[in-house]
């Protein structure tokens, strides 16, 4: 939905997202070229950021560096992204349009205090956005359709929880009753009580809850025909308490079956449904079959409960898919970056898990690689119980050579002091041999290690391998130092390569995940 920004706001954020992952120093025009705008351009743009986004971020510029980035420790990038919805025009006419689908444009020109030309480019960019997700953007009344109002429903669903989620409620019905129905319809669904159950999950489902019955009390009502096998959910989402009841009052709309068929049809768990029992088995057999084959590669093994919740979690996903399968987020999907850090870490794991993705994706007939790829390593990765330790446990230390002109002594403290802050990740070995001049250093004296840390520049040394710092790091390069380690900590790819031939099946796959993106 990034189209509804307009382009200076689309650049910078471009902008802060480049510089986010990016742990060192950018070069202003590298930054020029990526974004293919003028140096003078991203000059104002990092202006612009200093000045309107300081409280989230720090920008330091350097005339020799570039530019680079850091966050406080009490502010993450995603308050921006909400900041920007909050204060977009754009976002504002959609939100009011779903909340009050009656108006017609004009109408909105004294609410939104803006003008009839204004809000006419913004109908046309809303036409854009939504057209790409198979939806019409009618104009008398204005408001969202399709012939599908699931699919309107689920459009709304996911902006509302991305941009609201835990955070504020934009809708009048009491949140406290729509979670308690959520928790009622989840505990029945999965027969296990909610504290077992991802807060995500049921935040969701009272999204799911409260649009679906904001569009109904609207006259928006789903036109399928009710499939008699979801009659059984029928008495679930009245809820214990018959929540549902009292959420209809609120909203004054009668509470009848026609309600109650409305809200079933609506939920995205309830269509396991659709499957016969020998279709979901076999789901059920290929997703255990992917386990197991991910237990033997790794050689890390998971419990009767992890493998539980990894299936609940990947059918979850199914299911939803089977409801609504578009994807698009407003401005932020927290799937990507957790898997980019994910991938960071982890590249064995992240590369047999695309693999492995890929095959469940050919045998099923379900875009688990090319569409979930970034859900399901960031859930896998959850839900598998002490997964990351038992990766981390299998990898290979790297192997880390400390050079510090300042003597032997003071190298010897520099590799303690690496020692005890990485010693689980690399081992380190200090240069304690004479120093008097660098260019008596045998180049072949670092050919064997992984990294080298050093507090003087270094000719004959591959540029990837080099942490330069201080005689005693700073802060940012501890940074660097972490980086490296991390980059160089990994499993042995060479074996996944080995078995599944990963070489050619990862230029394959990133060529499907670059054409979703």
């Amino acid at each position: 939905m990034r189209k509804l920004l307009d382009n200076s706001t689309r650049r910078r954020l471009e902008l802060l997202e480049y510089l986010s992952n990016t742990s060192g120093w950018v070069n202003s025009n590298d930054l020029a070229t990526k974004l293919e705008a003028s140096l003078r351009t991203i000059n104002s743009d990092i202006q612009y950021l200093k000045e309107n986004w300081s409280q989230y971020i720090t920008i330091e510029t350097s005339k020799k560096n570039g530019v680079r980035l850091t966050t406080p420790p009490n502010s993450h990038l995603q308050l921006i992204y909400k900041e920007i919805v909050a204060n977009s025009d754009n976002f504002l006419l959609l939100e009011n349009m779903f909340f009050c689908p009656t108006k017609n444009l004009e109408d909105w020109e004294n609410d939104l205090y803006t003008s009839y030309s204004s809000l006419y480019r913004t109908s046309q960019l809303i036409t854009e956005v939504v057209s790409r997700h198979g939806l019409e953007l009618k104009k008398a009344p204005f408001h969202i359709s399709n012939k599908n109002e699931i699919n309107v429903r689920y459009f709304f669903i996911n902006y509302f929880n991305e941009v609201y989620f835990n955070q504020h409620w934009p809708f009048k019905l009491d949140r406290q009753l729509v979670t308690s129905l959520a928790i009622d319809i989840a505990e029945a669904f999965f027969g296990v009580s909610h504290h077992e159950i991802d807060d995500i999950m049921l935040v969701y489902l009272a999204y799911v809850l409260a649009v679906s019955l904001t569009r109904y009390s609207q006259g928006f009502i789903i036109d399928d025909a009710f499939n008699s096998s979801l009659e059984k959910y029928l008495p679930i989402v009245e809820g214990e308490k018959g929540q549902l009841k009292e959420l209809a009052k609120y909203l004054a709309i009668d509470y009848n079956d026609e309600l109650l068929k409305d809200i079933v049809s609506s939920i995205y768990l309830f269509k396991r449904e659709a499957f016969s029992v020998k279709e979901w088995a076999l789901i059920s057999n290929e997703l255990n079959t992917f386990i197991d084959e991910f237990e033997v590669i790794l050689n890390v093994h998971p419990t009767e409960e992890d493998r539980y919740l990894i299936n609940r979690t990947f059918k979850a996903i199914f299911l939803h898919h089977q409801t609504y399968p578009e994807r698009e987020d407003v401005l932020f999907n927290s799937y990507t970056y957790n898997a980019k850090l994910i991938m960071e870490n982890y590249p064995g794991y992240s590369n047999y898990l695309k693999y492995g993705l890929k095959q469940l994706e050919n045998k099923t007939n379900f875009p688990w690689y090319s569409q979930y790829y970034e859900h399901l390593i960031y859930w896998l990765m959850i839900k598998w119980n002490n997964l990351a330790v038992l990766i981390d446990q299998k990898k290979k230390k790297a192997s880390v050579l400390i050079l510090n002109d300042h003597g032997k002594d003071h190298t010897l403290f520099m590799a303690n002091l690496f020692q005890h802050n990485f010693g689980n990740k690399a081992s380190f070995t200090p240069y304690t041999g004479e120093m008097l001049s660098i260019e008596t250093l045998d180049p072949s004296l670092w050919e064997d290690y992984d990294v080298v840390i050093s507090n003087f520049a270094l000719n004959d040394i591959p540029e990837e391998k080099l942490v330069l710092v201080n005689s005693y790091p700073s802060n940012q390069e501890w940074a660097k130092i972490r980086y490296a380690i991390n980059k160089a900590h990994h499993l042995g790819i060479e074996l996944l390569h080995s078995i599944f031939n990963l070489a050619e099946e990862t230029s394959q796959d990133e060529e499907i995940m670059n054409e979703q993106h």
